[in-house]
């Protein structure tokens, strides 16, 4: 009886342990892979670009830089590190299939698709990376304000109407313009 009492307790202290370790383990994952630094790797023409670099994202005058992943992985722990695997395993099979990884041109020739399927996906989980630091996006001059209000009202995400504000300006589809423009709802 002892014994059965024994190797439950040790079971469950090693099935706490384990999950504490990886849950530990995982944000350090997410911290570590969340940084330019990283994802210069592999996106290094647009890590380095003069758009990145003077970006109000990356430097502002309240001396707030940010990086790559408070913009594109989610919040929490789960999410956070489901964007980082998903999203990074497919940029890199891609990039070991079509040669990318460390050539500049293809990455420039790529950026379109890049920066389509970014748009398409900060849609579908309604900008909430955005939300890391814009937390409060009704705050601000009355007409600012009042176009928030209207496109929130509609369904708009962030991204709908703040595109192009980092990297290098790609194309906009006419399909994602047409879903996302703010309608007159008077």
């Amino acid at each position: 009886m002892k014994q059965k009492i024994f190797a439950s307790l040790s079971f469950l202290l090693a099935a706490f342990l384990f999950g504490h370790f990886l849950t530990v383990g995982m944000g350090m994952f997410n911290e570590a892979t969340a940084r330019a630094e990283f994802c210069g790797l592999c996106h290094g023409s647009i890590t380095s670009s003069e758009a990145y670099k003077t970006s109000n994202h990356r430097m502002n005058q309240l001396g707030i830089s940010a990086e790559c992943g408070d913009c594109h992985i989610r919040d929490g722990l789960y999410a956070g590190t489901w964007d980082h695997v998903s999203s990074g395993l497919r940029s890199l099979f891609l990039g070991i299939a079509k040669g990318h990884l460390t050539d500049p041109e293809l990455q420039n020739e790529l950026g379109e698709t890049m920066a389509q399927n970014t748009r398409d996906w900060l849609v579908s989980v309604d900008a909430s990376p955005c939300m890391h630091c814009h937390n409060d996006p009704m705050s601000g001059r009355p007409s600012v304000t009042w176009e928030h209000e209207k496109a929130q009202r509609q369904g708009i995400s962030c991204i709908g109407c703040h595109y192009n504000l980092v990297h290098d300006a790609q194309p906009v589809r006419e399909s994602f313009k047409k879903a996302n423009a703010i309608k007159d709802d008077h």
